[in-house]
């Protein structure tokens, strides 16, 4: 089913060829068994709006993770205007909020939120990013 089985446009995430098409990077990112998962309610807001995003770790392993760092970035027009560092326990097999990111107000323009998971040695272990815009 994720393989094309001739050149065609359906469910598949790799081609015909094996060459991965769109929906192999978007499947790539939401199994990553450790996934820094962001609640947000829309993506599309209004200038001077002060969205709360939700901040989720994800475990899906059974190992256990200590002294962890929970790294997010706020980037307005490719340039970083906010960024927030958090410890990070993880238990196996676990997910859980682990606070609520209240954005500053915005200004018009395109906006990424990115969320990172680190290791205590300092290897990253999940990415993820929101981006949505402001009008």
């Amino acid at each position: 089913m994720f393989v094309e089985n001739w050149p065609s446009i359906n469910w598949g995430i790799v081609d015909y060829w094996r060459e991965p098409k769109a929906g192999y990077a978007a499947l790539k990112q939401a199994y990553q068994p450790i996934l820094p998962s962001l609640e947000w309610q829309q993506d599309e807001y209004k200038v001077g709006a002060n969205p709360r995003i939700g901040l989720w770790a994800i475990n899906d392993t059974w190992q256990g993770f200590e002294h962890a760092r929970y790294l997010v970035t706020l980037s307005h027009e490719g340039k970083a205007t906010d960024k927030l560092d958090l410890p990070l326990e993880m238990l196996p097999d676990s997910g859980y909020k682990l606070r609520d990111y209240p954005l500053p107000a915005l200004q018009a323009g395109r906006y990424a939120l990115e969320a990172e998971i680190v290791s205590s040695a300092g290897k990253s272990m999940g990415k993820n990013v929101y981006r949505f815009t402001v009008k």
